[in-house]
């Protein structure tokens, strides 16, 4: 039987027996695929201007899921209009920073991120401070997340989110 995840907004509780019964646990890989394009209601302008409209509902919705990870668990981006865009990290001094790639760009390095609540802020941060509107097209951008590998020192199950 296929693995299974369910997010909602009110948590679930197990018992204490439950969770540590020697299970190992296994950190899981979620990729994210954004749609950032026109019909997602925003058009270019102030951060006023993306509040209410489906791209903020969309940026709300990742946070919510990535708040509701493991720090232990990786992720990540790719948001996508008529091109693509890969979110990319640099560590410095224990933290990450996150910058927004050129479409097409898609290096060879994996850019999968820790899921602690520092590494999930800046990259709303980052997020909302993307302003690229365009049409929709979601096949290269989906290609482009499966691409994106896990850290290579990890045994890892991968989920694919379309949001």
């Amino acid at each position: 039987m296929a693995h299974m995840t369910f997010y909602s907004k009110d948590p679930i509780s197990l018992p204490a027996e439950t969770l540590s019964d020697g299970l190992e646990e296994v950190p899981e890989f979620i990729t994210f695929t954004v749609d950032i394009s026109g019909s997602m209601g925003y058009r270019r302008g102030s951060l006023e201007a993306l509040s209410g409209s489906r791209l903020d509902y969309a940026y709300r919705t990742l946070s919510s899921i990535l708040r509701t990870l493991r720090p232990i668990d990786y992720f990540s981006v790719v948001l996508f209009d008529n091109s693509f865009y890969t979110v990319l990290g640099i560590e410095r001094g224990g933290e990450t920073l996150f910058s927004i790639s050129n479409g097409s760009y898609l290096p060879e390095k994996d850019h999968s991120f820790l899921a602690t609540p520092r590494n999930v802020s800046s990259l709303m941060n980052c997020l909302y401070a993307f302003t690229q509107v365009g049409g929709t097209e979601a096949i290269s951008a989906l290609k482009a997340s499966m691409r994106i590998r896990p850290p290579a020192s990890v045994r890892i199950t991968r989920k694919p989110v379309l949001i």
